[in-house]
């Protein structure tokens, strides 16, 4: 099911080749400083893939190379996924909180996405693709946290379908998902949410924005200027977030330093992925920001 061509004309989508490309030695210096196991950079504009790369190790103790392919542990990049399920009870007048979670994300979402490889639990054909989880250590580099094909998350481990932080995911299933939000709920023939109900859930619901509640910082990023949707952040105000972006752009980051956002006005979807915690371990999402939308000259 290719419902998201590749191009590989960047040039053709308003992007620098040339800039465009640091996003990989971007990755390289955090692979090679020890810092990350291994990442990728996926970069989609128009509804088409322009660019994407991988860099390091999947599992730096067998050796095995990060690849497109690779499982990941989304972590909190599953709520956006929870908020959409709400969002289709709503639509019906249902939301009956104590349905199955997990059944009802196999027929109602990761199904007509053709998220094949997204799931509360791995099966055991493809633990092997499962990357193993790293946590940052005080000196600024990296240990094993949890092996790959002895995952907590791999099949007949897992007791409860956390809706909050539990899938996990691969580059191609994520991007389906983010597309679908992009192009106003649907993806192909699959209609998930009315365009209607993907506006209100992108929109700020705060009074103001995020620092106004508390604190001023999370995790790495500033949240001046940052509001919050019913899936994640919005952003407000590039100029007081200090980061490049759009003005209602909106996404989520998960704990083991993955993120993706939907840019509406640029028509843009960016994921990042890798597997190290926390997520405040390095200040990657902002200079990944810095680094795609300075490739943007159109």
């Amino acid at each position: 099911m290719t419902l998201i061509p590749e191009s590989a004309e960047p040039a053709r989508f308003g992007f620098d080749p040339r800039r465009l490309a640091r996003i990989r030695g971007w990755m390289e210096r955090y692979v090679e400083a020890g810092k990350l196991p291994g990442a990728l950079t996926l970069v989609a504009r128009s509804g088409s893939v322009v660019w994407c790369d991988s860099v390091g190790l999947r599992d730096v103790e067998r050796g095995l190379p990060w690849e497109r392919g690779s499982l990941v542990r989304i972590y909190s990049m599953t709520k956006p996924v929870t908020a959409t399920a709400l969002m289709m009870l709503w639509e019906e007048g249902l939301c009956h909180l104590d349905d199955p979670l997990d059944a009802f994300f196999r027929e109602r979402i990761l199904g007509p996405l053709g998220m094949d490889n997204t799931a509360f639990a791995v099966p055991e054909d493809k633990t092997g693709r499962l990357a193993c989880l790293y946590r940052a250590t005080p000196d600024r580099g990296m240990e094993l946290a949890e092996d790959g094909p002895g995952s907590r998350f791999r099949d007949g481990a897992v007791n409860m379908f956390s809706g909050g932080g539990g899938l996990v995911s691969t580059a191609d299933d994520y991007l389906r998902f983010a597309e679908m939000q992009r192009r106003g709920g649907a993806l192909g023939e699959a209609r998930i949410l009315g365009p209607r109900t993907v506006r209100l859930m992108a929109s700020n619901h705060l009074p103001g924005d995020l620092a106004s509640m508390g604190q001023k910082v999370w995790a790495e990023v500033s949240i001046e200027g940052v509001g919050f949707g019913l899936m994640g952040w919005v952003l407000l105000d590039p100029a007081r977030a200090q980061i490049l972006g759009s003005p209602g752009d909106y996404g989520w980051g998960g704990l083991a330093s993955t993120v993706y956002w939907v840019d509406p006005v640029e028509d843009m979807v960016v994921l990042f992925l890798t597997q190290l915690a926390p997520s405040s371990s390095h200040p990657i999402r902002k200079e990944l920001r810095a680094l795609v939308y300075s490739a943007l000259v159109d």
